[in-house]
């Protein structure tokens, strides 16, 4: 999914129980963040979203976190991943890649080959950036040039 094109919808389970879908957040610029429990620079950038997040989040930001877990138990990948979430302490929205079998593999939708990968959408649902490894600085000037008018 390169830049300009529009993102692949999805709908699966937050960490609260709800059923939630991308597209709920048309409207709003969002971070999609590709991480997992195990990746380690993926929780690095968390201190840092968490910043965005309460910088931006009254501005219309959403951070939506697909957590691609290595554990092919489902109990297993859910209990950890929810342990997680409250550990770094993110309360954005989260949601865990495979769910069940039958579920689409978001991280095989969205061509993500490493983590952590962040995508920026546009209030449209448009790919506007595409940031592999650690943030930079560009996407936070793109948000800020966005949101602070």
């Amino acid at each position: 999914t390169p830049t300009g094109t529009l993102a692949v919808d999805f709908k699966r389970i937050d960490q609260y129980g709800k059923t939630v879908k991308l597209s709920d957040y048309k409207g709003k610029l969002v971070i999609l963040d590709f991480w997992g429990t195990w990746c380690i620079p993926c929780r690095q950038t968390h201190p840092h979203l968490k910043e965005l997040y309460s910088q931006y989040k009254a501005k219309g930001l959403e951070i939506v976190a697909v957590a691609n877990e290595k554990t092919k138990d489902p109990e297993k990948a859910r209990s950890g991943w929810l342990a997680a979430i409250q550990k770094d302490d993110v309360n954005w929205v989260h949601v865990l890649n495979k769910e069940s079998v039958d579920n689409q593999d978001i991280v095989k939708d969205y061509a993500i080959t490493s983590f952590p990968t962040k995508l920026l959408l546009d209030k449209n649902g448009k790919i506007l950036m595409r940031v592999t490894g650690g943030l930079n600085d560009e996407m936070d000037v793109l948000i800020k040039s966005i949101l602070d008018n």
